[in-house]
């Protein structure tokens, strides 16, 4: 005969004691209604305590009473202008706890008030309502007892009825206007028996929610085996002897009973906490006419946490993206654009006109887009391209360009033609900006721009550069018994670039009696720079070079340039040659390119308080040595060139020269007798050929001077 154990009987016994000591405390129905514009959610029950009341994300109204649920957790949808939902049932088990959980549409005032049947919550502000309103239109009954209700309408109006959920009329909630037959009652609570000797826990609970068919899950730290006997028992009375016998705690959630540890329940209870059912998210884009996106995205991130906000990345970007429900995205649009009225119902948006005096037009609208944001800068009409200088014959003086005057950006002088046959053609050629800006905003951002132009804009010092290229011979420099290193002494200063490179172009290198070595002799890549103290003395040297036959000036142009303008002074030839040469059915397709050899002088000038003048000098010179012959009949060029980078600082009028640059060629000269010269086979009796080697030396001196 099969012995029962005593420990197991005593709770059996117990586990049947218990239910009847807690039904002392029994949630039995939860109902909805309308009042007067307020929404009544009604608890009734047997002596049910005051519940705990606390608003969760500022739209779940939760009521927890501590006391027992008789029937099943449930959760109905509602159209109310104050509700959305209402979700009810078990909490917990251990202690007994039921929860009541309201979806609000938003942050809604409540009441809570005691009735004889149970407890009561008003949602909503109270209007005033007529006589016959003044009772509850009850429109919705859940009713969680065994048996079915009917909710009537007892008064010659038809009250206001909402017609439930489907899941919820699955249920056996009964919500009729007239008299229907009454539902049969649903069925008995299952009840289960189990026999299990050193038994999985998991596989126990396993069987218990088979025969049960509730829906029972672990935690990962359930583990051990048990060893249970129970005849006809519940669920709630099963799980709740298995998991005293375990040492493990039950609770119901939804519709499901987890088990677990303490900690593992907590931590479920944690992720299972009353949230909305997620909602279809949408994106929307928000145009601004005169806020800041930012200082709305902070506003709506305050008021909407639940809103995803993204301000534009753009620098002046007027827009900004919102992501969220549609409900809520409606809301935050609403709010957003009331929000900008309010900070920009007394600004008025002004358009103002700046004529620009001195400076670049695009550095202004720069420069007041970057200090003030808020003001919407646009450059006035583009001005037309200037082009001025002339051209004449050329000569062994060649032809010089000139621009004294103007407020350009840039100046350029060119000198077209080779050095060894004169000039050709020179041209000057200044790009004008715009010299109206247009500036629109509020009157405060639009004062504050024209503020800040005012100081800005202010009259910029006028340099002139003057240049003279001159081929010296190397015996011209010795009948002339100039030593570069005696004028060093108080009167030039030689600063040879090849030994010292400066490859920062802002940086400043003063030269007072600085020793050097003159100028580069050995035809190496190298340009030496003297500075001139005496600009008139050395003026009659050059003047000397110049006048000597054996001496040419191939150029003397000068340009003028602002303060901070480049200068460039081109002396040289464009040379034309064919690229390439393609045969099609139509004929030869000739391709030409342009490539410039010669003299390029590039200057950008600083000028300073004392009249100094820091230069930043970019010398290049260029000479075509031959032609490549390239498949399909092109020719292209082959460049020599020589350049070098550095800055250097002057006083006004000073002279720097640029030396270095070596040319060495070999003169094939012919003495014939006239007619018997040229008699074939016998004519080299009255000839004689005879080669001698040139040797000479471009220099470039520039003289700067600062116009007031």
């Amino acid at each position: 005969m099969r012995t029962r154990n005593p420990l197991v009987l005593w709770l059996l016994g117990a586990s049947f004691a218990l239910p009847a000591l807690a039904t002392a405390q029994v949630v039995q129905a939860v109902s909805v209604s309308e009042e007067r514009g307020q929404t009544l959610i009604r608890i009734t029950g047997e002596r049910l305590p005051r519940p705990s009341v606390s608003i969760w994300r500022n739209q779940f109204l939760v009521l927890e009473f501590n006391a027992r649920f008789s029937g099943r957790g449930r959760e109905v949808s509602q159209k109310t202008p104050h509700l959305i939902k209402l979700r009810y049932g078990w909490f917990s088990s251990r202690p007994p706890k039921v929860r009541v959980v309201a979806t609000m549409r938003g942050r809604q005032p409540y009441a809570l008030e005691p009735t004889p049947t149970g407890w009561q919550v008003r949602l909503g502000k109270a209007t005033e309502a007529s006589a016959e309103a003044s009772e509850p239109s009850e429109f919705k009954t859940v009713d969680a007892a065994p048996k079915p209700t009917t909710v009537a309408s007892a008064s010659p109006t038809p009250p206001r009825t909402y017609a439930p959920e489907p899941n919820a009329a699955r249920e056996g909630t009964t919500v009729a206007s007239t008299a229907e037959p009454a539902r049969p009652a649903p069925p008995a609570r299952t009840l289960v028996s189990l026999d299990f000797v050193n038994a999985e826990i998991g596989d126990v609970l396993k069987a218990l929610a088979i025969q049960s068919g509730a829906n029972i899950i672990t935690a990962p730290d359930v583990k051990g085996t048990v060893t249970v006997s129970l005849t006809r028992l519940t669920v709630e009375e099963s799980l709740n002897l298995i998991t005293r016998l375990s040492g493990y705690r039950y609770e119901k959630i939804d519709n499901t009973y987890v088990v677990g540890t303490e900690e593992s329940l907590k931590a479920f209870r944690a992720s299972a906490e009353p949230v909305a059912a997620p909602k279809p998210r949408t994106v929307e884009a928000l145009t601004f006419k005169v806020a800041k996106p930012t200082d709305i995205a902070t506003y709506l991130s305050a008021r909407f946490p639940e809103l995803k906000v993204t301000p534009s990345g753009e620098k002046d970007a007027t827009y900004l993206l919102i992501e969220g429900d549609a409900e809520t995205v409606e809301r935050a649009r609403e709010a957003a654009y009331a929000f900008e009225q309010q900070l920009t119902g007394s600004v008025e948006i002004v358009t103002e006109v700046y004529r620009v005096k001195f400076a670049d037009s695009r550095d202004l609208a720069r420069i007041v887009t970057q200090l003030v944001p808020g003001v919407a800068v646009s450059l006035g009409p583009d001005a037309l391209l200037s082009r001025g200088g002339a051209g004449g014959s050329g000569g062994a003086g060649g032809q010089q360009g000139e621009m004294t005057g103007g407020e350009a950006p840039s100046a350029t002088a060119q000198q077209m033609g080779a050095p060894m046959q004169g000039g050709g053609a020179t041209a000057v050629q200044a790009a004008q900006p715009p010299n109206l800006l247009v500036l629109v905003g509020t009157t405060r951002e639009v004062l504050r721009a024209l503020e800040l132009l005012r100081k800005v804009d202010v009259k910029q010092p006028q340099v002139v550069i003057e240049a003279k290229v001159l081929d010296v011979s190397e015996g011209s420099l010795k009948s002339l018994g100039l030593n570069w290193n005696i004028l060093q002494s108080g009167n030039i200063n030689t600063l040879d670039r090849s030994a010292n490179r400066l490859p920062l172009p802002d940086s400043t290198t003063n030269t007072p009696n600085q020793q050097g070595v003159g100028f580069n002799r050995d035809g190496q890549l190298g340009l030496d720079f003297t500075i001139v103290k005496k600009p008139i003395d050395f003026s009659v040297t050059l003047n000397a070079l110049a006048e000597d036959r054996r001496n040419r000036l191939l150029a003397n142009p000068r340009v003028a340039t602002l303060d901070g303008r480049p200068a460039t002074i081109f002396i040289g030839d464009e040379v034309n040659y064919v690229k390439l040469i393609q045969q099609t059915p139509q004929g030869a397709n000739v391709q030409t390119d342009t490539v410039q050899a010669g003299i390029i002088l590039r200057v950008l000038p600083r000028v300073h308080e004392d009249n100094s003048i820091t230069l930043h000098i970019q010398p290049e010179v260029s000479v075509i040595t031959g032609f490549l012959d390239v498949p399909g009949g092109g020719r292209l060029p082959q460049l020599a060139r020589r350049n070098t980078d550095t800055t250097i600082r002057v006083n006004n009028g000073e002279t720097v020269v640029i030396g270095g640059l070596i040319r060495e060629a070999d003169i094939k000269t012919i003495q014939k007798v006239p007619l018997l010269g040229d008699l074939p086979f016998l004519g080299y009796l009255f000839r004689r050929t005879s080669t001698s080697r040139d040797k000479s030396e471009i220099m470039i001196s520039l003289t700067v001077r600062v116009i007031e």
